[in-house]
């Protein structure tokens, strides 16, 4: 379980790292802008954000999103959550791959490993003393 943990943890920083990078990174667009009519080209660099608007703010939360909420089942014992969770963030990131889904990889590789390292507590088999035993089979 605690690799469980682990992965799930280092999956929401990551994507945390990665939402806060996208939406910061000052020179996210680079271009040249030709006006033409012997106007000189000017060299431009914007963000994420001046370029596309407040509303890939919304894109970019939904990786962080879904790694929270993976790590919300992880700390509740909800596998079947987790594998949901770590399903649609690798579809996210394979379906954005050509803008930002190459940059939410690493938090969805931390969710496979969470799901991949997901334990159940072995069962234990029966005291000495109980008058049951050595009836049935028991995995040790």
């Amino acid at each position: 379980m605690r690799v469980t943990r682990i992965g799930a943890i280092c999956s929401l920083l990551l994507a945390s790292a990665a939402g806060l990078g996208l939406a910061l990174w000052p020179c996210a667009y680079r271009g040249v802008e030709a006006a033409g009519g012997g106007v000189p080209e000017r060299q431009f660099c914007e963000s994420l954000v001046e370029a596309n608007g407040m509303s890939v703010l919304g894109v970019l939360v939904l990786p962080v999103g879904l790694a929270g909420v993976g790590l919300v089942a992880v700390r509740s014992r909800h596998r079947g959550v987790l594998v949901v969770v770590m399903v649609v963030l690798v579809a996210f990131c394979v379906l954005a791959l050509a803008s930002v889904g190459l940059v939410y990889l690493p938090a969805a590789v931390a969710l496979v490993i969470a799901v991949v390292g997901w334990r159940h507590a072995p069962s234990l088999p029966p005291a000495a003393d109980d008058p049951s035993a050595g009836e049935g089979t028991w995995d040790i």
